[in-house]
């Protein structure tokens, strides 16, 4: 944390993860998952996402943020949905990521 001469408190990004956050999350095919999680940082971080490392999500995945919480929201997710998403949170003071591996598993009813 720094202050700067005009008095304003500089923080660096932070994410808060969620208990089940994971580098690795196993979904079922199908089923939809919500994530929120919390951040601080001033000057705001500026956000980003990136699925398998191209800023281009699926479909079924839409992200959103307020000046708080990201949220990332994953629909009927399909086999395509499968891969690493990163979410990055980057002010003039620093930055952070975390990777969250999504495996999907399909279950068959004789």
């Amino acid at each position: 944390m720094l202050t700067t001469t005009c008095g304003f408190v500089v923080v660096a990004p932070a994410l808060t993860l969620p208990e089940d956050w994971a580098d690795k999350v196993i979904l079922q095919a199908g089923k939809s998952k919500i994530y929120a999680v919390p951040f601080v940082g001033f000057p705001e971080p500026k956000i980003a996402w990136t699925y398998n490392g191209t800023p281009d999500l699926p479909k079924t995945v839409t992200t959103k943020a307020d000046s708080k919480t990201i949220t990332v929201s994953m629909k009927s997710i399909v086999r395509a949905d499968r891969g690493v998403y990163t979410v990055s949170v980057s002010n003039c003071v620093g930055g952070q990521l975390h990777n969250l591996g999504m495996i999907l598993v399909f279950l068959h009813f004789g």
